[in-house]
């Protein structure tokens, strides 16, 4: 099973005994709370998934055996196993392999229906063989619903009983357009995929393809090179294997940034293993390959998982605690009080069950617009592609075109970045729509809802980072794997129904014209409905759920008022309910300690796994927060703001919003540790923060991920001021102990504050706002995700927040309303933002101060160079002191500098 911190499981033990008090034994969404809390200890305890993925002969079936302790020889002194490892046949479906006893073995096919199989035959099952020996009715060339969709296997190994369910999938090259597909679908809901690569063939092109096109929406991968043991002859200052190994990890670097490279040879793993030969095993590079698989997970998903399970603990915890306070309260009421009480309470409730009656049409009807626009957005999508494809084909070799393999490559490169750009338009659109929904204060998840309708799993693979990622991966994968490999598919199947030579470029011209585009329109229009049907559906399901909401209001806001005038008259029970309630505060008072304790743990383990290097050199070694490394990597005259906040405060939407494009991810998952530079560049790019102040570049779509591990700075194009610098600061409350610290320490450096808060204002973020006062850096503060509070709540809250500034003596220019939500939206659909919303006039102010900044800049630099020029210093030294104060300056660009 997967490592989980003992302080976590005591976290889930504790609010689980919070939620099962006696106080609240008759509360009306207990049930449903426990349920939320099962599901989310399941998804905690799950196995990691694996995909193993490669091309014919590649070595996945040696590879399989190895791993999972099948391995034997056979009557001939070979190496055999419970998978197949003839040269000839090749898996044909996606066989997934678990822990289990008694093992055995079940086949599902595409009607429904499912089989037994036993294990000594399972390979007729799930290979693909030549002629009819081991049964045609499954070999590639077959129709699509000749073979199991899927087939489940329980057997008894101590790989998979370490935590592990392994994916054996489909050859990438196989004739048959279904298997390809299916490795394709499958993707999105694993939490690594294992891809392998023959050191007779390291990195091809369509390694490159293939791995291009899962790098950015698979979040771990580990490229294996096979069959080491075959290439052991000299070549060079090197073994034939090594040579090609570093081939591989140069091309892995571009391609696959983040991936890992092992070398392995299951033929000596096996056969080390078989014969107890220790050194053998050591050898192969299986054990290296292991404990890789263990640490990255570990540092990766496990981590991921964890952050979701403690988002579920406070979330259900502060709930929990509302009801117990509230009961205490009503507990120690006076009858009139209580009477008064269900009075109020009668009017809110039946204007709540109003508000959120029309709140669930007005989500409905906007999963209905969310529909059609997609579909409308898709119609164009399939004419871009068409174009894109001709070109390609136009000048492409016939042979490149013939050859099924590159042709596959030449389709997925040409395509992917059209479906790519379709699906961040959809997948931005649709979650900020959901998140919006969800930060109205539902209990709803809105990547759990989207990613049961899209076929993943919350909280794995592509959906264990924000929604938006979740949703643009899906769309990519399953395009990729739906009209393109038709595609290629029928040009395919019309070469091989002609004779070599006699198809050539003006019959396939034709043919593209008169059916294959054609098909491929239709296919492209049927994919996009179905994509339009499983999101407009999410938006069903979400207005199911407040539909499920608005039947509870009416007991959740009566009954404890009902509990508490039925005790009145009864000094026994009334003494009984208070006590009981009083347990139950104390017991939410080691609740909330045992979340912390989880938090800090949470926090640490990250940041320790952040800190241990990639084996491979492909990646970038994370780096510890060092405060000195941090000054020195900041431009003095940079003007600074940064962006203070507890979690869920919209810091991310906010910069988003100002930047006026989606740079950073929504907060959730994977928290920011480290602050997070945003500022003008020519073009999109991304560094982390090094030793001694040095930036590295890395990869854009990285960027909010890294910032677990060290500082990031986040160029990109944008009408703002230059010098003006936004700046993401960690959540003080994210529960690592240095949190709070680390913003504090990028609000030293700052030129003005800017501080996020939403409804009031809480003594913790009071003390933080106090200590930052003593900075005597310029103070703004926001009152953020105001979209649902009447006028009267909006100005109430802003009193309130100037009043406890007031108190406490720090002082804020301003305060503003805001919403990111609502701005973003504005601008993508050309309207004005609401009139309430100040969000444009806090970015104008910040603009305003610094051109304001900047000009004084320049009025410093033009007294400053003469000046200094005109002093004892030898002309020949003017030009080098005129590059030195440029640099300071910020015009020789050199390396960058946030």
């Amino acid at each position: 099973m997967p490592k989980i911190s003992l302080e976590l499981l005591a976290s889930i033990d504790a609010v689980e005994a919070l939620i099962r008090d006696p106080a609240l034994e008759d509360w009306p969404t207990r049930a449903a709370d426990l349920a939320l809390l099962g599901q989310a200890r399941e998804r905690l305890e799950r196995r990691y998934t694996l995909a193993v993925v490669g091309e014919f002969s590649s070595g996945k079936s040696y590879l399989l055996n190895a791993l999972l302790g099948k391995a034997r020889y056979d009557a001939g002194g070979r190496i055999a196993g419970l998978l197949a490892t003839d040269i000839n046949p090749s898996t044909a479906t996606i066989t997934e392999l678990e822990y289990g006893l008694p093992e055995a073995a079940v086949a599902r096919y595409p009607s429904g229906r499912s089989e037994r199989i036993p294990l000594d035959n399972l390979s007729r099952f799930v290979a693909v063989a030549q002629g009819d020996a081991l049964g045609g009715l499954h070999d590639a060339t077959a129709q699509e619903d000749a073979a199991p969709s899927n087939v489940r296997v329980a057997i008894d190994s101590a790989f998979l009983a370490a935590g592990f369910t392994v994916a054996d999938t489909p050859g990438l090259a196989s004739l048959n357009p279904a298997h390809r597909r299916a490795t394709l679908a499958y993707l999105p809901r694993t939490d690594a995929v294992l891809y392998l690569i023959d050191t007779q063939q390291p990195f091809t092109e369509g390694d490159a393809a293939f791995l291009g096109l899962i790098g950015q929406h698979v979040r771990t991968i580990f490229i294996v090179q096979t069959k080491i043991d075959l290439w052991r002859m000299p070549e060079g200052n090197a073994t034939a294997w090594e040579a090609a190994r570093e081939r591989i990890v140069e091309r892995a670097a571009r391609y696959a940034p983040e991936a890992e490279v092992y070398a392995v040879s299951a033929r000596d793993y096996a056969a080390g293993t078989l014969e107890g030969d220790a050194k053998l095993v050591e050898s192969s590079g299986f054990p290296a390959l292991v404990a890789g698989l263990e640490r990255s997970l570990e540092a990766r998903v496990q981590a991921a998982r964890t952050a979701r399970t403690l988002s579920v603990l406070r979330d259900l915890t502060a709930k929990t605690a509302a009801r117990v306070r509230r009961a205490a309260a009503l507990a120690d009421a006076s009858d009139e009080t209580l009477a008064n009480e269900q009075q109020r309470a009668l009017e809110l409730v039946t204007e709540r069950e109003r508000a959120l009656g029309r709140e669930r049409d007005d989500v409905s009807r906007a999963g209905a617009e969310a529909q059609a626009w997609i579909v409308a957005q898709g119609e164009a999508l399939a004419a871009r592609a068409i174009r894109a494809l001709a070109a390609a084909i136009d000048v492409a070799d016939i042979e490149r075109v013939r050859d099924r393999g590159r042709f596959h490559s030449l389709v997925d490169t040409t395509v992917a970045p059209i479906w790519t750009a379709f699906a961040d338009e959809v997948a931005g659109r649709v979650a900020r729509a959901l998140e919006r929904i969800e930060r109205a204060g539902h209990e709803i998840r809105a990547s759990d809802v989207v990613a049961a309708r899209l076929g993943g799993e919350p909280g794995s693979g592509a959906w264990s980072r924000d929604l938006a990622s979740g949703i643009a991966s899906t769309i990519v994968l399953r395009a990729i794997g739906g009209p393109t490999v038709s595609f290629v598919h029928a040009v395919g199947g019309a070469f091989a129904a002609h004779p070599h030579g006699t198809y050539m470029k003006r019959e396939l011209g034709g043919d593209l014209y008169g059916s294959f585009f054609p098909q491929f329109q239709r296919d492209v229009a049927g994919t996009v409905e179905e994509l339009a049907a499983d999101l407009g559906g999410s938006y069903g399901d979400i207005a199911d759920s407040i539909e499920r909401e608005r039947v509870l209001a009416r007991s959740e806001s009566l009954e404890p008022i009902e509990r508490a005038i039925a005790n009145f008259g009864d000094e026994n029970k009334r003494r009984a309910a208070a006590a009981g309630l009083a347990a139950a505060i104390e017991r939410l008072a080691r609740t909330d300690e045992s979340l912390v304790a989880a938090g800090v743990l949470l926090a640490e383990g990250e940041r320790d796994a952040a800190r241990a290097p990639h084996r491979n050199g492909a990646g970038h070694e994370a780096v510890p927060f060092d405060a000195d490394a941090y000054d020195r990597g900041l431009r003095p005259e940079r003007y600074r703001v940064v962006v203070l906040g507890a979690l869920r405060r919209g810091k991310s939407s906010f910069i988003n919003a100002v930047a006026g494009t989606r740079l950073l991810h929504d907060e959730g998952g994977t928290e920011a540790l480290f602050p997070i530079h945003v500022r003008y560049g020519e073009r999109d790019r991304a560094y982390a923060l090094e030793h001694e102040g040095k930036w590295t570049e890395i990869a854009t779509g990285d960027a909010t991920a890294q910032a677990a591990r060290s500082p990031v700075l986040i160029e990109t194009p944008w009408d703002l001021p230059r010098q003006l610098v936004l700046v993401h600061a960690p959540a003080f409350d994210s529960g690592n102990e240095e949190a709070e610290e680390i913003a504090l320490a990028a609000a030293r450096a700052a030129s003005e504050i800017v501080g996020l808060f939403s409804r009031q204002l809480s003594d913790r973020e009071l003390a933080l706002y106090a200590r930052v006062a003593e900075f005597a850096k310029p103070m703004l503060l926001a009152h953020t995700i105001a979209d649902n509070e009447s006028p009267g709540e909006r100005r109430t809250v802003v009193e309130l927040a100037g009043r406890y500034l007031r108190e406490r003596g720090i002082v804020a220019n301003r305060i503003f309303t805001i919403s990111a939500l609502d701005y973003l939206e504005a601008a993508q659909t050309k309207r004005r933002p609401a009139p309430w919303n100040e969000l444009g006039a806090l970015r104008e102010t910040l603009a305003t101060q610094a051109e304001e900044h900047m000009r004084k800049l320049a009025e410093r630099e033009r007294r400053a160079v003469p000046s200094v020029a005109q002093a004892t210093l030898p002309s020949a030294g003017q030009p080098k002191l005129r590059r030195a104060l440029s640099r300071f300056f910020g015009r020789d660009t050199g390396a960058p500098r946030a």
